[in-house]
């Protein structure tokens, strides 16, 4: 069916972003899995890639279809969201905890998330190759490592992109944790250029690293190459590069001057229904003295306002001075 590239009606159908955030690269020791010799977790890991990384196929589409044509509310309407619903029932939930599942598929809308941005902008997916390594050091947690071809509606050039991340599972070898590396490479990839730039500057935002550290240690010099190398091209040509180090770098800077590090460990991005191109954001903070082992977390709200590219025009944080006060206690 032809696709649409219209924005879905509902808020079960917004384009919601919510995993935990990481370096690209794990640091873990891992081990190979054997394909021949799979445990019941590698399998539902397996499954659970093949299905989100997949399509969108006839059904899938024919789903979206039906709710983009619908008047929200109606009985059509209510139809196609059941069978929604169920299709994620079939295709998600026998992977997955039960706790995971109503989490992760239900209140996140997470389930197919990169299947319904590929059919809104009219992509394929199809997944080439899968690589899954056992942690050695963690129990029940897998590296994996997934080559996705991803081809235009009418285009016969697939290009391909690798997405990383890892999976932890419970004793029976059901899901509990998704958590993606590097999303947003293929949110750029299909089309959803704000989601990669919001979630790129996020994570620059609350995650402490050592490239980082060095800067902050040296001149300003420094700081403002690192804004314009690293950031300024997530921002809107009319951004002033001063206010892109104050938007991108104030957490960091009191963080790094009180002995703080940061980390992202949940990032969630809604898709406003009342104002184009605005992002409702929630990152839970964790914040760690140096050379202690205690963290405590904090919930940081915001807005973020985009371009018709997708780059940040107007970064609000509702509730920093809760993070600020923490880090200079």
């Amino acid at each position: 069916m032809k696709r649409i590239t219209k924005h879905f009606k509902s808020i079960a159908l917004s384009g919601i972003l919510l995993f935990s955030v990481g370096c690209t690269d794990s640091n873990e020791e891992s081990k190979s899995v054997n394909p021949q010799e799979e445990s019941e977790s590698v399998q539902n890991i397996r499954s659970i890639l093949q299905e989100e990384l997949n399509g969108p196929n006839e059904e899938l589409d024919s789903i979206w279809d039906g709710l983009h044509s619908a008047e929200f509310g109606s009985e059509k309407y209510k139809e196609y969201f059941e069978k929604r619903g169920e299709y994620i029932k079939e295709h998600f939930k026998p992977y997955v905890s039960k706790r995971f599942y109503e989490a992760y598929a239900i209140k996140s809308n997470m389930a197919n998330r990169f299947l319904r941005d590929a059919y809104r902008n009219g992509y394929e997916l199809n997944v080439e190759d899968i690589m899954i390594k056992e942690s050695e050091t963690t129990e029940n947690s897998y590296n994996f490592t997934v080559d996705v071809s991803y081809v235009k509606d009418g285009n016969n050039d697939p290009q391909t992109i690798q997405v990383k991340g890892l999976m932890n599972t419970n004793e029976e070898g059901k899901v509990v944790r998704i958590h993606l590396h590097n999303s947003s490479e293929l949110d750029y990839a299909i089309g959803e250029p704000a989601k990669g730039h919001i979630h790129f500057v996020l994570n620059k935002k609350f995650n402490s690293h050592e490239q980082l550290d060095r800067i902050l240690n040296n001149d300003s010099r420094s700081i403002g190459d690192y804004v314009e190398e690293r950031l300024l091209v997530h921002y809107s040509e009319k951004v002033d590069e001063m206010d892109v180090k104050i938007a991108s770098l104030n957490f960091q800077e009191i963080a790094h001057e009180n002995g703080y590090k940061l980390k992202a460990e949940e990032i969630t991005l809604e898709e406003s229904e009342t104002a184009e191109n605005t992002y409702k954001f929630s990152v839970e903070v964790a914040y760690t003295k140096d050379g202690s082992d205690d963290s405590k977390t904090i919930k940081v709200r915001g807005l973020i306002n985009t371009d018709e590219k997708g780059k940040i025009v107007e970064f609000n944080t509702q509730n920093g001075e809760e993070l600020v006060n923490a880090l200079r206690k």
